[in-house]
């Protein structure tokens, strides 16, 4: 890593959304071709696609093994935060369903084939979504949280990931200045760099209300 640019608003607080930072890389990539970076703002109701190395369990034992896997799965953003109690909308939530109407906090209770959370470990973890022009970046892991009290990422337990398309000119000013030149919205070829939370998963929040 050679540089580390936070986001000039988090003051260690996950619940507003702050929870995002960039990191510059030490040596060129170019074997990777970098995610556009999301700028649609119509996330709310769309499948998104997560990517993680956390620890890991299933939606009925929560997490029990170690992280270093990479693992990916999906999940429906039911809300942002401006629908939830102490949040904004610069936070994107789901819940982990199991088709059981008793773990649903929010939306459909449907399970999706792969259906997925976020566990301890995954902060930075991104979520992609298509919106019919290929996977874009649409959101950085941040936080668990459960209506249950009960934080282990098991079916009903809900999950916060910071809302890129909030940030999107943050990051393309921040990289452009940084590499003293004009950046695209999907970053430069000749430089990776990475969008990723700056906190903590875990968060003491024991419940969420919408």
């Amino acid at each position: 890593m050679q540089n580390a640019f936070l986001h000039p608003g988090w003051v260690g607080d996950l619940d507003d959304g702050t929870d995002i930072a960039l990191l510059r890389l030490a040596t060129n990539e170019t074997t990777v071709t970098p995610a556009p970076i999301n700028t649609n703002t119509s996330e709310v109701g769309r499948t998104a696609a997560h990517v993680r190395y956390g620890v890991t369990g299933t939606g009925v034992t929560g997490y029990v093994d170690p992280s270093g896997t990479k693992r990916a799965g999906n999940n429906v953003v039911d809300l942002d935060g401006g629908s939830v109690g102490g949040y904004n909308d610069k936070v994107l939530f789901e819940d982990f369903d199991s088709g059981s109407g008793g773990d649903n906090w929010s939306g459909s209770a449907t399970q999706l084939d792969l259906e997925y959370l976020i566990a301890p470990g995954d902060s930075g973890g991104v979520m992609f979504m298509n919106f019919g022009s290929g996977g874009v970046l649409t959101g950085v892991h941040s936080f668990l949280a459960a209506v249950d009290g009960n934080l282990d990422a098991d079916y009903g337990d809900i999950a916060g990931s910071t809302r890129v398309s909030s940030y999107a000119s943050w990051i393309t000013t921040t990289t452009a200045g940084a590499a003293g030149g004009p950046v695209a919205p999907e970053l430069a070829s000749w430089m990776i760099w990475m969008v990723l939370s700056t906190g903590l998963l875990w968060t003491s929040r024991s419940g969420v209300s919408a």
